[in-house]
């Protein structure tokens, strides 16, 4: 994964949401489920990730822990997303699918950069499925790496409103956040800093940053505003916007200690 500036942590994000969809209870699998009718066999993509899927019910391939307060973003990629990369990376998108699976193969598609297959993977889940957040997510996370940033901000800003309030992983909240505050920063001022405020302050007033990047995100957002100032009057005052940038820094540093190298 190429590097990017605010300290989006990709690989945990694919970590997160393909640990989401091997959870305790597969919905769209069930052993006792009879073919489809006519005679219509059940699509390659369904067969690949059940198989999968019941090798981690038995105990053949070891479920990765959902992360948390001790991940990092350098932890090696576990071996149930290594074993599914392997066996999709390569699948077609098959829309006939079911959403469950389609989401799986974008996730891999998006882990090995085959973005544009990614998006068509998390498009058909959505198609299938509108209320599959985790697919909003992956997709949106598909095209801003395909530099299409106006769309992926658009997609997650649709899908934070499907988030439930009770998630299995208490901090997928702040991770689809991290990501649509950051993207934000990525859209033509004046849109850049006003979405990534309005974002950020949306977030803080019910969750926790973790790691402190959506405050840092909120210091970027000022100097996008101070900057914007100075380009339409060279003497223009930014003392606000640079008073406020240092508390972001601060909050962000009070949250996370470590945080102090990316400043």
């Amino acid at each position: 994964l190429r590097d990017k500036p605010y300290g989006v942590r990709l690989s945990q994000t694919f970590l997160l949401l393909l640990s989401g969809s091997f959870g305790a209870y597969i919905r769209d699998y069930d052993p006792d489920e009879k073919q489809p009718p006519s005679g219509r066999s059940r699509p390659i993509l369904d067969m690949t990730v059940r198989r999968i899927s019941n090798e981690v019910k038995e105990g053949l391939v070891k479920v990765p822990v959902s992360p948390g307060l001790e991940k990092t973003a350098e932890e090696p990629i576990s071996p149930l997303a290594k074993k599914a990369t392997l066996s999709l990376k390569d699948l077609p998108v098959d829309r006939t699918a079911s959403a469950e699976s389609l989401e799986l193969l974008g996730m891999v598609k998006l882990d090995v950069g085959f973005y544009a297959e990614a998006r068509n993977a998390f498009e058909a889940a959505i198609a299938r499925d509108r209320f599959r957040y985790r697919s909003y997510h992956g997709l949106g996370n598909a095209l801003f790496e395909m530099r299409r940033y106006y769309e992926a901000v658009a997609v997650l800003e649709q899908g934070r409103c499907l988030i439930p309030k009770e998630t299995k992983d208490r901090l997928y909240p702040y991770y689809y956040y991290d990501l649509l505050v950051c993207y934000c920063l990525y859209l033509d001022a004046p849109l850049s800093y006003e979405k990534a405020l309005r974002y950020a302050d949306d977030f803080l007033k019910d969750h926790k940053d973790t790691y402190g990047s959506i405050h840092f995100y909120k210091a970027c957002a000022f100097g996008q505003r101070a900057a914007e100032k100075k380009k339409n009057n060279l003497f223009a005052d930014i003392s606000e916007e640079s008073k406020n940038a240092r508390k972001a820094v601060d909050d962000a540093l009070n949250v996370a200690e470590i945080g102090r190298a990316h400043v």
